[in-house]
């Protein structure tokens, strides 16, 4: 897919990360958006989305949850 295909421009570039997360929410690639995400979280600790993106981040386990 297009977002598979996406090439980190500056991996220093937490952004990036987020974005392709909530890119990926949006094409049902939970996998890979909870991957995205939570690396995002775990690394720009002081981020002003930070509550937005925990909680795409709570809704990505309830829904792979429910895919189990």
């Amino acid at each position: 897919s297009i977002v598979d295909m996406m090439l980190m421009v500056d991996n220093e570039d937490l952004t990036q990360f987020r974005d392709r997360g909530l890119l990926r929410m949006q094409l049902r690639q939970f996998d890979g958006a909870g991957r995205d995400l939570e690396y995002y979280l775990e690394h720009s600790r002081d981020a002003e989305d930070r509550e937005e993106i925990e909680n795409h981040v709570k809704e990505l386990k309830r829904i792979r949850a429910m895919m189990n």
